[in-house]
């Protein structure tokens, strides 16, 4: 909220004026956009869920119209997977950034949780082979995300929960979806992985 209220001081224009400028724009994101007083996502669109904690249990309801503006500069963007994919290669092929910028985002700070720092602006976790991806996990009512990158590779991967609130058992589950992935792992043996370090993987807890 800060940097967003920076970023409007500074630039005399809206946030969302700045994003479409310096980021939507040079990168062709053209599935990408910052709510602002509405929360008519166009189709097609993921519907979230959010659980009830009534009395008896009541199906999961559907908050897909929640406006994301409450949110605002903290992570009101809406987006498709294919504008992630230009949006990490944007960034980490230093077309969005200068060099010097990015490398203070992959300088981690420690976070006091093993295997897992903090750059300016990217989540960096250390996996249980070893490997090392950066990138950030987010939460909104009805849905669990996630977007990383395994640094030295190409390799990306997008995960995506439409429940939040949810069980410990889902995020276990998506931490061992990423871990398949860039460990080059099976399935059962992620899901061993990803159970046998509950440090990262709460660290990781989409949120």
């Amino acid at each position: 909220m800060v940097a967003g209220l920076l970023i409007e001081r500074v630039t005399g224009t809206s946030v969302a004026r700045q994003l479409e400028r310096r980021i939507f724009r040079p990168l062709g994101l053209r599935h990408t956009w910052f709510p602002n007083d509405t929360a008519a996502m166009p189709p097609p669109r993921l519907h979230g869920y959010m659980p009830l904690d009534l009395e008896p249990p009541l199906a999961d309801a559907d908050i897909t119209w929640f406006n994301p503006s409450f949110f605002w500069a903290s992570g009101a963007l809406v987006s498709n997977v294919d504008d992630l994919d230009r949006f990490y290669d944007g960034l980490f092929d230093g077309r969005l950034l200068p060099r010097r910028l990015l490398a203070e985002m992959l300088t981690p700070v420690g976070t006091g949780a093993p295997g897992s720092g903090y750059g300016l602006g990217l989540e960096i976790y250390i996996l249980p082979c070893g490997a090392t991806v950066a990138g950030h996990t987010g939460a909104f009512p009805g849905y669990n995300s996630g977007s990383f990158r395994l640094l030295g590779d190409a390799k990306d991967a997008r995960v995506v929960a439409n429940l939040h609130p949810a069980p410990d058992e889902l995020y276990t589950a998506l931490f061992g979806a990423l871990v398949e992935l860039f460990c080059d792992m099976t399935p059962a043996e992620a899901t061993a992985a990803a159970r046998a370090n509950p440090g990262t993987a709460t660290e990781i807890r989409f949120r």
